[in-house]
C-alpha cells in the first residue's frame, strides 16, 4: 500500500501580502519610511547605535518610529566616507589642520586679551553691570522726580512770579536727571590677575 504524502501548505496570497508589507519600508507622503530595526539590518549595527545617528542628526526621524529612509542613508555614506578620508590623510594635512586650530586660539587668546584691556580702560563694561547701573540710576530718578512735588510746595507757597517757580523746577528736574548721566567707571574695573593661571595653561 502506498504511503500518502504530506505537503506543508503554503500561505496564501494575502497572507504573504500582510507579512512582506510588515517587513518592508513604505511610502508616505513622498517619502520612504523605514524603522531603526530596518536600517539595523541595512547598516550592520545594534538599534542603540541608530537612535545615537538619531541624535547626532545621521539619521532623519520623521515621526514615532519613522525614519526619512533614503537621507539616513545617504547621510550614513557621507559620514562613513569623511572618516574613512581622515584615516587616509596624510601626515602633512594633519600637521596643517593642527597648526590651523592653533592659529584660531591665537586669535581668540588676542581677542580675548583686547576686550580685558578694553574693561580696564573704562571702555568696556560686563552686560549685567551695565543694567545694574541703569536700573538703579533710573529708579533713583524717578523717585526724585516724584518727589518734585512734595518738596517744592511748601517752599512755592505764595509764589507768584512764574520764572521763579520754573527756575526752581527746572533745577530739581535737572539734578535728577544728573543722577542717570553720572557714573564712575573705578567701580567695574576686574581684577584679571585670576585670568593669569587660565593664560599659563593655554600657552602649554
Amino acid at each position: 500500500m502506498a504511503e500518502k504524502k504530506t505537503t506543508a501548505k503554503k500561505p496564501t496570497s494575502k497572507t504573504a501580502t500582510k507579512t512582506a508589507t510588515k517587513s518592508r519600508a513604505k511610502k508616505e507622503d513622498g517619502v520612504l519610511v523605514c524603522t531603526t530595526a530596518h536600517l539595523s539590518k541595512m547598516f550592520g549595527i545594534s538599534e542603540r547605535q541608530i537612535y545615537n545617528l538619531i541624535e547626532n542628526g545621521v539619521v532623519i526621524k520623521i515621526g514615532a518610529n519613522k525614519l526619512d529612509c533614503v537621507q539616513s542613508v545617504a547621510n550614513y555614506i557621507n559620514q562613513m566616507r569623511k572618516q574613512e578620508e581622515l584615516k587616509n590623510q596624510r601626515p602633512e594635512q594633519i600637521k596643517s589642520m593642527t597648526e590651523a586650530v592653533k592659529l584660531q586660539h591665537e586669535k581668540f587668546k588676542t581677542r580675548k586679551t583686547e576686550l580685558q584691556v578694553l574693561q580696564i580702560e573704562g571702555k568696556m563694561h560686563y552686560e549685567e553691570d551695565v543694567k545694574a547701573l541703569w536700573n538703579g540710576s533710573i529708579t533713583a530718578a524717578k523717585s526724585r522726580l516724584q518727589s518734585i512735588g512734595v518738596k517744592l510746595a511748601p517752599q512755592l507757597r505764595g509764589e507768584t512770579d512764574e520764572g521763579v517757580i520754573q527756575e526752581y523746577i527746572d533745577r530739581e528736574i535737572y539734578d535728577a536727571l544728573k543722577e542717570v548721566s553720572e557714573y564712575d567707571p573705578a567701580d567695574y574695573e576686574t581684577d584679571f590677575t585670576a585670568y593669569s593661571k587660565d593664560e599659563g595653561e593655554d600657552d602649554e
